[in-house]
């Protein structure tokens, strides 16, 4: 009781003093001071952004809340950092944005817009999930994201030829289109590792004359269930699709990270070292050499152990106890003859070789 009295003391205490350092959201609005904020329900728009950020250092606990609004096709967006001032280091999370147009939209077109981070951010029901733009909307992070869109799931543009979006992250994500999943317009060395990334990887349709086509995007330990379009204007731009050969246990369970699990590939590659990494190298584009040089194979299934084994053992135990208890006091009685002992002695090792074969089963 003491205990129950004393954690119920500690966790009102640990609310007061979240509640008393950070300002409580109510409805939508415009976020203009540097500071800690959370919300306290869930919030609706139904024209418009409906958080504004203008300021930096602001951190937001979604406190698992949502922001929505009527649907998809009416033009509303459910976090917005706007170009009129630098909204760098902000950090967004355990939020839920649905039944909007835009889910998260950044730029740095005229402002910086540098290292926010989201992350535990749910994305679902919008044409354009995360939108990052501008010349200096550079090294954000999103991390343990649920991210569907219907029109594009991530869209990375720079601003003009010499100023791309560059080194955005974003990883232990899943990023889903029946569209285009990523699209990238001027963009280089953004990262993604760790995601499940379904659809088109989209390159804008560059003329042959343009200097601005996107370079050094890596992608390394996906699941990747994706086709590439708008390859054949890269030219000598690079794309990579692996890392080193590390030891690290990798985004399907093998030892190594490397490359990408490749669906329709990885699940039946050879692997005669056994090392979970496909012995042939995964030609993405043979037209322009885009390779992954190191594939991950599929690990070998581990068999769940049954959730009625336990009991079942705890089961066959008692039971041989229960025999050996009686068996005991037999042999203890004055009255037992020899044979009978024997009878008692052979019933407990049938039964004990029983319950073990019952206990595996």
């Amino acid at each position: 009781m003491r205990r129950l009295l004393f954690f119920l003391l500690v966790s009102m205490f640990l609310l007061v003093r979240v509640s008393l350092a950070a300002t409580p959201i109510t409805s939508c609005g415009t976020i203009s001071q540097s500071g800690e904020y959370y919300l306290v329900n869930d919030l609706f728009t139904s024209s418009g952004s409906c958080i504004v950020i203008t300021n930096s250092s602001v951190k937001i606990d979604g406190m698992g809340h949502k922001i929505y609004g009527l649907g998809k096709e009416y033009d509303t967006t459910g976090i917005l950092l706007p170009d009129s001032t630098s909204t760098n280091d902000n950090e967004i999370y355990n939020l839920v944005i649905e039944n909007v147009r835009h889910g998260i939209r950044m730029y740095g077109t005229f402002s910086q817009c540098f290292t926010n981070r989201f992350h535990d951010i749910q994305i679902k029901n919008v044409s354009f999930g995360i939108s990052i733009s501008g010349l200096a909307a550079d090294r954000n992070q999103f991390y343990n994201c649920y991210i569907e869109a219907t029109e594009k799931a991530i869209n990375i543009v720079g601003y003009f030829e010499t100023f791309p979006s560059n080194e955005n992250v974003f990883h232990d994500c899943t990023i889903i289109s029946k569209n285009i999943a990523i699209h990238f317009d001027k963009a280089d060395r953004n990262v993604f590792y760790r995601d499940n990334i379904t659809g088109i990887i989209e390159f804008k349709d560059y003329e042959p004359s343009d200097t601005s086509i996107p370079n050094d995007n890596t992608f390394y330990d996906n699941i990747m269930n994706i086709s590439l379009v708008n390859l054949t204007q890269l030219y000598d731009n690079k794309i990579y699709f692996n890392t080193t050969k590390q030891v690290e246990t990798n985004i399907v369970g093998g030892p190594y990270i490397g490359g990408n699990y490749w669906i329709g590939y990885s699940e039946n590659c050879t692997d005669s070292d056994g090392d979970y990494i496909c012995d042939e190298p995964y030609v993405v584009s043979e037209t322009l050499g885009f390779v992954d040089y190191l594939p991950l194979a599929k690990p070998p299934e581990v068999e769940k152990e049954s959730p009625f084994r336990f009991v079942k053992s705890m089961f066959g135990i008692g039971i041989l106890i229960s025999f050996l208890a009686f068996g005991l006091s037999l042999i203890s009685s004055p009255e037992i003859s020899v044979e009978r002992l024997f009878e008692i002695i052979g019933m407990v090792i049938a039964i004990t070789i029983l319950i073990s074969i019952y206990g595996m089963l």
